[in-house]
């Protein structure tokens, strides 16, 4: 993080849980840089957005909020009821991929997944 800060960068900083969410709260100079929640477990490659909520609904999560620290949705982020899933739980940005690399046009799929189109 200390390099990135001396470079004019911020990190994204990946959790799966909310144990890991735990720790990486505990780390200095956090603030100014962006977490994110993988709703995709790794073990299995099963994707749920429900994770987002846990994690966002717990402790952590609350702190978080507190501190005002951004987070990011990432993985199984489709269609635009995901997008006002995610957000309503809390998150202020998205990662995402699949779901447009899968569109022949990329901008036309950006726009339709913000419901701009």
């Amino acid at each position: 993080m200390k390099a990135c800060k001396a470079l004019g960068m911020c990190c994204l900083i990946e959790v799966h849980t909310e144990a890991e969410l735990a720790r990486v709260l505990q780390l200095e100079g956090l603030e100014g840089h962006l977490l994110g929640i993988n709703n995709r477990d790794l073990g299995t490659f099963k994707v749920d957005l429900a994770v987002t909520k846990h994690i966002m609904d717990s402790p952590s999560g609350q702190e978080v909020k507190r501190r005002g620290i951004l987070m990011v949705a990432e993985s199984g982020i489709f269609t635009p009821d995901d997008v006002a899933f995610v957000q309503e739980a809390g998150v202020g940005a998205l990662l995402v991929g699949e779901s447009l690399v899968k569109q022949g046009d990329p901008a036309t799929g950006v726009k339709q997944l913000l419901s701009l189109a």
